[in-house]
């Protein structure tokens, strides 16, 4: 049997039988039914995801009871607030067996000001120092809302961090610069509206000389997310765009979730004049053309995230399940990760992970 060149993981939140008589549901399943439903599928290496210190146990059994390992989890953090957490989900990386711990690292800072590139070089060099002595790789991730989110950035400080002799692990997740190609507005998020319009920066990743193979040819790749996105990919008008928002940004997105957030459901009927909310049901083939901000709102533009269920259950929801608030499928196609089999802690690199392969496994 062949050696795999990668290994293929499943964030299991999001697993589910479903069928045309049992669609998706927003519901999720117990963490024993999930693993036992990736184990099942025959398709993933590992289960992808970072437990609560308080399901450390129920990981730990399931683990056992399905053979199937926690080999990457994630988790969000803001400097000058959650630097213990980070501390200490490190220490959960090693407990629960996973060898690499990606890190979403939001683009400000607790006291609203913007991270500067000494500081995420710093901030990098800590965590990558504390992890080591853990035996867990920290990855840093290309994610919205975070200082990866403005892609100029990403390359300078690889390099800065690299030229010390100490590897910087990259997670991609291309689908957030996808969903960003002919979007004037999310390029302006980014600071590339410019940059693209001249031809200096590609974004498409079939394109030569894209931000894919940029990246790729640094050698920096060393996890690679996937997730449901299309090119100008519209706003979620039917999630709020208070989970996650940057600190004193919201004006810049608006009320409604953008068009990479989760979760995504197929817009629900108007509100009846009752005021009860409609069932909304999560989003298989529902089309949407436009990228533009609709008006009147739509019916949980207001105090409900879906109608009929309060924001604050789903938040209680995504908090408790995975560390990237934003990050919440009900499909569970966004956890699927690619990571080379064998772990590297030296200076000279993780391997090159082609854009081939990460499409594949989709």
């Amino acid at each position: 049997m062949a050696t795999p060149t990668f290994l293929l993981g499943c964030n299991g939140r999001g697993a589910q039988a479903s069928s045309l008589s049992r669609p998706v549901s927003l519901q999720e399943a117990t963490i024993d039914e999930q693993f036992r439903m990736v184990k099942e599928s025959g398709v993933f290496d590992y289960f992808d995801r970072l437990p609560l210190r308080s399901q450390l146990d129920a990981y730990l059994e399931a683990m056992a009871k399905y053979q199937l390992p926690v080999h990457t989890g994630s988790w969000f953090y803001r400097l000058g607030r959650d630097d213990a957490l980070l501390a200490d989900n490190l220490i959960l990386c090693k407990e629960v067996g996973a060898a690499c711990h990606n890190v979403m690292t939001f683009t400000q800072h607790a006291d609203g000001h913007l991270l500067t590139d000494d500081e995420i070089v710093r901030h990098y060099l800590e965590t990558y120092d504390a992890g080591m002595k853990l035996g867990v790789e920290p990855s840093f991730e290309l994610h919205v809302n975070m200082w990866t989110e403005d892609f100029r950035r990403v390359t300078p400080i690889a390099q800065r961090i690299e030229a010390q002799g100490i590897p910087f692990h990259f997670t991609m997740d291309y689908s957030h610069v996808i969903f960003k190609i002919g979007n004037p507005h999310e390029q302006d998020i980014s600071g590339v509206r410019e940059a693209v319009a001249a031809g200096h920066m590609v974004l498409d990743p079939f394109e030569a000389g894209s931000l894919c193979d940029e990246w790729l040819d640094l050698g920096i790749v060393r996890w690679t997310q996937l997730r449901t996105v299309g090119p100008n990919q519209p706003l979620n008008l039917w999630c709020p765009n208070d989970l996650g928002a940057p600190l004193g940004d919201t004006l810049a997105y608006g009320p409604y979730a953008r068009g990479i957030q989760y979760p995504i459901t197929k817009p629900a009927p108007a509100l009846e004049t009752s005021g009860v909310g409609a069932s909304a049901y999560p989003n298989s083939s529902w089309r949407m053309t436009s990228s533009s901000v609709p008006s009147p709102c739509p019916p949980c533009s207001s105090a409900m995230a879906i109608p009929g269920q309060p924001r604050s259950q789903i938040s209680s929801q995504i908090a408790a399940s995975y560390g990237s608030p934003d990050s919440c499928s009900p499909t569970g196609l966004s956890g699927c990760t690619l990571t080379p089999c064998q772990p590297r802690a030296d200076a000279l690199g993780p391997g090159r992970v082609t854009m081939p392969e990460v499409l594949s496994s989709d």
